[in-house]
C-alpha cells in the first residue's frame, strides 16, 4: 500500500527533512557562503552585470582596509607604482599628498620636478585634478592621472590660504629623487652638518654613506650634525637600521613583534662613526614609522635630543605578500618598538624641546585620529618634558626637497637649532635601562 503524504507520521517526516534542510542552507554556512551568495546574487540580478574582476578586486580591497589603516590591498598597477617608490623612480609630476579632511594637501614637492617648476608649494591643496574633485574620486584614479605614461600631462587646480589659484598644466617626468641632503655650506661656515632624511627608500643606504663620508671628511671642524626627519614618512626599516647605526656602537636599535612569535631584538653593528658628535633632530607630526624608530634610536641610545612637535605615532609592521593572479597585501603583522621597549603605535613621539607653533596652519592627522587604528597593549612612550629653554617658533620646510628641507631663510626652526648647538654643551650620552 503507497504512504500517503498526508498521514501524521508521513508529514511530521516531512516536515523534519524540511526543516534540516532549511537549517542546513540558511544557518549552516560561515560568513564566505554568505559572500558566496552575495556574489550569485549580483551576477544574477544586477542590471549592468559586474565583471568577476571587478567584483574580486572590490572586495579584496574592502575586507583588507576594513582592518587598519594600515593594511591595504594593491592592485597590479597600484603594486607597480608601490615598488616604483620603494626605488625612488617614477613617472609623475612631482609632489606628494597626504588625505586631510577629504582633501589632498601636499606634503612634499621634488626639486626639479614638474609641479616645483610650476609652483606647487607643501601646504596646497589640490582642488581638482583635470576634471576631478579629491573628494568624490577614487584615490587610484586620481594616482593613474598624475602618475602615468611620459610624455603625458594633467591638469590640476590648486587652493592657497582658501584662493583657487589659475590651472597648472604640468608634464609628467621621468623622476628619480634623491632622499639624502647635506648642507655643505652649513658645514664649511659653522662647522654644524645638516642633513636631510626625506625618506627610507633603495637608494638611501647609498646615499646616507656619502653623506657619512662628506662629515667625516672635516672632523675637527665638526661641532654637531643636525638630522633634519621632517615630513619624512618612513619606507624601508632595514634602511633606517643602517642610519642608526651610523651613531649606535652596538646593542638594541628597535624590537619587533609578530603575532604568536617572541619579540625580535635589531641589534646595531659594532662601530659607530657619528657617535661622538653631538646631534639634534627635527621631527614634527609627519615623522612616522621607520623615522620615529630612527628617532627615539638615537635619542634613547646616542643622546640625541629631539626638537619641534609630537610625531606621527605609527608603531606597526606591515609584509607585502603577492597574491597568485595579480596584485598584493600590503598587511599589517606585528609591532614595533623603541631600544627602550615602548610603543609608539597611535601616541607617537614627544620631543625633548616642543617648539610652539610647530604644525602648519592645517594640522595633520595622526595615527590615532585614523579611522580604525591600532591601540597595542605594552609601555607607552613617555612624555618627555622641554630640557632646553623655549625657543619661538618652528615653520615646515616650504619650497622643494633639493636642499635641507626648504628655504634657509625662512626656515626658522633649523637656523635656531643651529645657534643652539653653536652655544650649547648639553648633549651627551643618556641610555635607557637595558
Amino acid at each position: 500500500m503507497a504512504s500517503d503524504y498526508r498521514s501524521p507520521s508521513v508529514l511530521n517526516r516531512t516536515i523534519v527533512a524540511i526543516c534540516c534542510l532549511v537549517t542546513s542552507a540558511c544557518i549552516s554556512p560561515g560568513p564566505w557562503q554568505r559572500v558566496d551568495a552575495a556574489r550569485d546574487t549580483v551576477l544574477r540580478r544586477h542590471v549592468a552585470v559586474p565583471s568577476d574582476e571587478k567584483l574580486a578586486d572590490a572586495a579584496l580591497r574592502g575586507f583588507v582596509e576594513a582592518l587598519d589603516p594600515h593594511s591595504v590591498y594593491l592592485s597590479e598597477e597600484e603594486l607597480r607604482w608601490f615598488e616604483e617608490d620603494v626605488r625612488g623612480a617614477y613617472g609623475g609630476v612631482g609632489f606628494e599628498v597626504v588625505t586631510d579632511a577629504d582633501e589632498w594637501r601636499v606634503v612634499s614637492v621634488i626639486s626639479d620636478g614638474p609641479a616645483s617648476a610650476a609652483g606647487v608649494r607643501v601646504g596646497d591643496i589640490i582642488d581638482r585634478v583635470d576634471d576631478m574633485k579629491p573628494s568624490k574620486t577614487p584615490r587610484i584614479a586620481l594616482m593613474r592621472a598624475l602618475r602615468g605614461s611620459v610624455p603625458g600631462a594633467v591638469r590640476v587646480h590648486v587652493k592657497r590660504d582658501g584662493v583657487l589659484l589659475p590651472e597648472m598644466l604640468l608634464q609628467r617626468a621621468r623622476l628619480a629623487h634623491s632622499s639624502v641632503f647635506i648642507d655643505s655650506s652649513t658645514l664649511a661656515s659653522d662647522g654644524i652638518a645638516v642633513v636631510r632624511l626625506r625618506q627610507f627608500q633603495e637608494g638611501t643606504v647609498a646615499e646616507f654613506d656619502v653623506a657619512v663620508q662628506s662629515i667625516l671628511a672635516v672632523p675637527s671642524q665638526l661641532r654637531g650634525i643636525v638630522l633634519d626627519l621632517r615630513g619624512n614618512p618612513g619606507g624601508i626599516v632595514d634602511v633606517a637600521r643602517h642610519v642608526a647605526d651610523a651613531w649606535i656602537d652596538r646593542g638594541p636599535i628597535h624590537s619587533m613583534g609578530l603575532r604568536g612569535e617572541a619579540r625580535h631584538v635589531v641589534n646595531a653593528a659594532p662601530g659607530a662613526p657619528l657617535l661622538r658628535f653631538a646631534t639634534a633632530i627635527l621631527v614634527d607630526a609627519a615623522t612616522a614609522s621607520a623615522a620615529e624608530l630612527l628617532a627615539a634610536a638615537l635619542r634613547d641610545r646616542a643622546g640625541a635630543r629631539l626638537i619641534g612637535e609630537r610625531t606621527f605615532g605609527k608603531g606597526t609592521v606591515q609584509i607585502l605578500e603577492k597574491l597568485q593572479g595579480g596584485g598584493a597585501l600590503d598587511v599589517t603583522v606585528g609591532d614595533y618598538r623603541t631600544a627602550c621597549g615602548a610603543s609608539i603605535q597611535a601616541q607617537g613621539l614627544t620631543p625633548d624641546l616642543v617648539l610652539a607653533g610647530a604644525g602648519s596652519s592645517r594640522p595633520i592627522q595622526r595615527e590615532e585620529d585614523l579611522p580604525r587604528a591600532l591601540i597595542l597593549d605594552g609601555p607607552a612612550e613617555p612624555d618627555r618634558r622641554p630640557q632646553f629653554d623655549a625657543l619661538t617658533s618652528i615653520v615646515r620646510p616650504t619650497g622643494g626637497t633639493g636642499g635641507t628641507g626648504g628655504d634657509a631663510a625662512i626656515d626658522r626652526a633649523r637656523s635656531e637649532v643651529l645657534e643652539m648647538l653653536k652655544r650649547s654643551a648639553v648633549f651627551g650620552p643618556r641610555e635607557c635601562p637595558l
